[in-house]
């Protein structure tokens, strides 16, 4: 024994222990259960998908020319996690920016808001989107009054989104994501597919992670703007006139459809005469609503100048952007698009242009994205969602599998992308508002210590890694526009359609995986940041 132990050897001292060190002791320990807990749902997980690929795998190999019960099912409950689980911020500033257009001078309306509400995006959207949302969002500003608030803003002390305002926010995506998948299936009828694999391509829609994830997970609502653009391809496709009325609102709503209705036109017309004219009416909506509240700000209301408001942020966000991925310093954007529209106005006018309308479409929207490089958001991509069903069944249809192999790639880099860039799915967005139920149940106060996934596992944020996943999103879209491409000029862009297409349940049911990829990132986000 010496002197300063103890009558029982080493096995209990007379020293102190500090309190930061028992501290630490109890943090190591946290880890280590956290980790054997992450390790057996995992195992879990792999028990799981092996028995379910035993039991199952008869099922999961039917081929369908529709979707069955199962698949609505499955759908329906992704709907749901969707609805509790989470909700990007931005829409939460934009609903309060345009729910206030009916507290103030409509004319005056960008600066009143500005000054007594407060916005971090003032005039980001056209006026005129403004309007058309304060009128889907009218029963949330009723609420208000109810609640007792002068003006709707994040500045007010009593100001939350509570659930019944979250909730109807979701429900009025949910309801345009709904008729835009309709609209899919009515374009699909137009290609003179069965009403069976219309339905297939409708539910293509609905399942593609383009379309759940965006619009309904991150809730943002450019899937407003899909559909009226939606709209106005179907008119065009039916040789309408029409189709430039549905262009103009949904330019209205956001910039980029109307990279895709100047090509269009190109196809069609062949006189400058009509190609001016046609433009113009598309987008003199946009113009004249603009002109309006800017003309009555200088000569009417005389109002100061807002702070750090560039003038491209109101009318050429979208343009600048453009302009910065460049190959000997010239826009990669503008060459692929002067391509385009070159190849669309030298090309015979053709009777039956719907395959090409739509290989068009899809091409120019993966430049427009690949032009804008890694600044593009990413929610942007719901813009493919619809056209890549409709490709995937009017060209070669004996590269089918292969196709939706290709596409699966891509939606797996796209959704893991989302989960580690910027804040798209983070703690710091999804605190905005306690209403969420599954925030509720976890935090009580804006407390974490990690942010996103990439905070937790710190290698996904070297520009390495980014790079490599941004990559391999893109490369699977691009080889998709080629095949899409290709194979229906091989075709003359007539359909490969000669009888009803079938095709087996799990290359439907696989593209469920990356959303589950986010949600389960999400969770374990909050699982870890509970247990510290």
């Amino acid at each position: 024994m010496y002197g300063d132990g103890s009558p029982f050897g080493n096995l209990v001292s007379n020293k102190k222990i500090d309190l930061d060190k028992i501290e630490n002791i109890e943090y190591k320990l946290k880890i280590k259960y956290y980790l054997i807990a992450i390790v057996l749902i995992i195992l879990l997980i792999i028990d799981l998908i092996y028995i379910f690929s035993k039991q199952y795998y008869k099922l999961l190999n039917i081929e369908l020319s529709k979707p069955l019960k199962l698949e609505y099912i499955i759908y329906s409950i992704i709907v749901f996690l969707c609805y509790v689980m989470y909700i990007y911020s931005d829409v939460l500033i934009h609903v309060p920016f345009s729910v206030n257009l009916w507290n103030v001078h409509p004319f005056n309306f960008n600066y009143e808001v500005y000054m007594k509400v407060g916005s971090y995006h003032y005039s980001h959207w056209p006026y005129l989107a403004y309007i058309i949302y304060s009128i889907l969002f009218f029963p949330i500003w009723v609420y208000t009054k109810l609640k007792g608030f002068t003006f709707y803003t994040w500045h007010h002390e009593a100001f939350s989104i509570d659930i019944f305002e979250l909730m109807y926010i979701k429900t009025i995506l949910f309801i345009f994501v709904l008729v835009s998948a309709r609209t899919v299936y009515k374009i699909s009828k137009e290609f003179k597919l069965s009403d069976n694999n219309s339905k297939l391509s409708e539910y293509l829609f609905l399942s593609s992670p383009f379309t759940i994830l965006p619009a309904l997970f991150i809730s943002q609502m450019d899937i407003i703007t899909i559909y009226f653009m939606l709209l106005g391809i179907l008119s065009y496709i039916k040789h309408d006139k029409k189709y430039l009325m549905w262009f103009a609102l949904s330019i209205c709503l956001k910039n980029y459809p109307i990279f895709i209705l100047f090509p269009l036109i190109l196809l069609r017309e062949k006189k400058l005469k009509e190609i001016i004219l046609y433009n113009i009416i598309a987008i003199a909506p946009f113009i004249i609503t603009n002109s309006i509240t800017k003309v009555a700000d200088l000569l009417y209301y005389h109002n100061p100048p807002l702070p750090y408001i560039p003038a491209k942020d109101i009318y050429g966000e979208v343009f600048s952007l453009l302009l910065l991925n460049k190959i000997a310093n010239l826009p990669v954007f503008l060459i692929l698009y002067s391509i385009i529209c070159i190849y669309c106005f030298f090309t015979p006018k053709k009777d039956d242009d719907k395959i090409l309308s739509i290989n068009i479409i899809f091409v120019t929207f993966v430049s427009f994205l690949f032009g804008h490089s890694e600044i593009v958001p990413l929610y942007r991509l719901v813009v493919l969602s619809p056209f890549i069903p409709l490709l995937l069944f009017t060209t070669n249809l004996k590269y089918l599998k292969f196709n939706i192999f290709i596409e699966f790639i891509s939606l797996t880099f796209y959704s893991i992308y989302l989960l580690i860039r910027h804040t798209y799915v983070s703690l710091s967005e999804a605190t905005r508002t306690y209403s969420i139920p599954l925030i509720k149940f976890f935090y009580k106060e804006k407390s974490f210590k990690y942010n996103n996934i990439r905070d937790l596992i710190p290698i996904l944020s070297t520009e390495y890694i980014n790079n490599f996943i941004y990559s391999f999103m893109f490369i699977g879209l691009l080889i998709l526009a080629y095949l899409f491409s290709y194979y229906s000029y091989k075709n003359n862009f007539q359909s490969y359609y000669s009888e009803e297409i079938q095709i087996k349940r799990y290359l439907i049911l696989i593209r469920y995986i990356p959303v589950l990829v986010v949600m389960i990132g999400f969770i374990i986000l909050l699982f870890v940041n509970k247990s510290f």
